[in-house]
């Protein structure tokens, strides 16, 4: 049995789907046959390095997803979020280097259809952090949020709020995720 382990914000939470059977975590674990640790943390996905210990230290999962970026949008520069997510990131790679490691940031919200500059250039930041740290730890992978849930799904996977996914959103990021997660068998060396 894989164990995934998810951090992220309120989206991982599962934040403004109807049910916590349809959150794309809960899908995502039922479509690969897995358990999930669901560690969302609505608006306090702030990379902060007691989470990070915690989740390093933590030997009951074989497989982890980070979704990072939305909580700290409004806060910080996309330097302050490279330098968060590249410490978060390296303090679980220590201490589980063999354990597969998954990074996307955000999912397709009112700030790309406003066209927010911060958003490309947050994206950038988490790409280029996970880029880096792959040189030193090849079982990291990067997921491009817009590939999961983008512009081209339209709004009906957004909710009312343009930040959250409706329960379709839910149902398209679980599925996509889904998708490359199985491609790279990552439960498996």
């Amino acid at each position: 049995m894989c164990i995934r382990d998810r951090y992220g914000s309120s989206i991982t939470h599962g934040g403004n789907a109807s049910l916590m059977s349809k959150t794309y975590a809960f899908r995502l674990a039922e479509s690969l046959g897995a358990d999930c640790i669901n560690l969302g943390c609505a608006g306090s996905a702030w990379m902060d390095s007691a989470m990070g210990a915690w989740i390093a230290g933590r030997k009951d999962w074989d497989m982890a997803l980070f979704e990072l970026g939305v909580n700290v949008i409004g806060e910080w520069s996309p330097q302050m979020l490279y330098e968060a997510a590249s410490s978060f990131i390296r303090q679980v790679k220590e201490a589980q280097p063999d354990k597969p490691v998954w990074v996307t940031d955000m999912y397709y919200n009112h700030h790309d259809f406003h066209h927010d500059p911060k958003a490309s250039a947050f994206r950038d930041a988490i790409k280029t952090c996970v880029e880096q740290l792959k040189e030193q730890y090849p079982r990291l992978e990067y997921l491009n949020g817009l590939e999961i849930m983008g512009e081209k799904d339209g709004f009906t996977c957004l909710s009312s709020d343009g930040l959250h996914p409706s329960d379709l959103g839910h149902e398209v990021i679980a599925q996509r995720l889904s998708e490359r997660l199985a491609q790279k068998k990552s439960c498996h060396p």
